[in-house]
């Protein structure tokens, strides 16, 4: 999501009537960008003292210029200030430990499933590096095969569409589907970073350390980036 897209949703996200399909993107953008951030954070305290106009609250001019209530104002504006900083930076490591290589395609390794030829197209655009034109094109089949489904949840991740991918994963996973199991755990703790859930992240790539996997060399890479956090 731009900046631009960010400010015309401020509005709906606001008062509740953002759209479910762009709520999770809209949130995500803000934590990761400092200006967007802001700009939501004066929005929304605009928003808050409109609200306290229409419903007709009214406040005394003695009661506001209270010197004892505008310290107490001012130390709580800091402290406020001090954990968004906070939370803003934590947001920040954790989708830098989520970062990962896209994982490598082999054409023809079907692991037991018919694929259909639209997903060799679409795997072709993802080896060139386009992720956003491979995703729109992996988007359009169903997630019934366990490698369309994977590599549109890996696909989804490359494009900042973390509920996508988490379901894609969570598809695997609640079928035991051997073929692509690990990877979906592997890439669900991903997702979870991504989505601010270290300590769902955290027992992800624990279970997998406990797994006699290839990915369990990763996870316990990832799980000792996330215990230095």
């Amino acid at each position: 999501m731009n900046h631009k897209e960010f400010e015309s949703l401020i509005d709906s996200y606001l008062d509740g009537t953002i759209p479910e399909e762009k709520s999770e993107l809209f949130e995500e953008h803000y934590f990761l960008c400092d200006n967007c951030f802001s700009s939501l954070k004066i929005s929304e305290n605009l928003y808050n003292k409109k609200s306290h106009i229409v419903t007709g609250k009214k406040w005394s001019f003695s009661f506001i210029f209270k010197p004892s209530l505008v310290l107490a104002s001012m130390i709580l504006i800091v402290f406020s200030s001090l954990f968004v900083i906070d939370l803003n930076n934590r947001s920040k490591q954790l989708f830098k430990v989520s970062n990962f290589p896209p994982p490598l395609y082999v054409r023809g390794e079907n692991r037991g499933e018919q694929t259909p030829s639209l997903f060799y197209e679409a795997m072709e655009i993802y080896q060139n590096g386009d992720y956003g034109k491979a995703y729109d094109l992996i988007r359009t089949m169903g997630k019934d095969n366990s490698q369309i489904c994977f590599f549109r949840g890996v696909l989804a991740l490359l494009n900042s569409d973390s509920k996508d991918a988490l379901d894609c994963f969570n598809i695997i996973i609640n079928k035991m589907d051997p073929s692509y199991y690990d990877e979906a755990l592997y890439f669900r703790g991903i997702t979870y970073l991504r989505m601010n859930r270290k300590k769902d992240a955290v027992k992800e790539f624990k279970t997998l350390e406990s797994m006699f996997s290839p990915l369990s060399t990763k996870a316990v890479e990832k799980l000792k980036k996330l215990s230095e956090l």
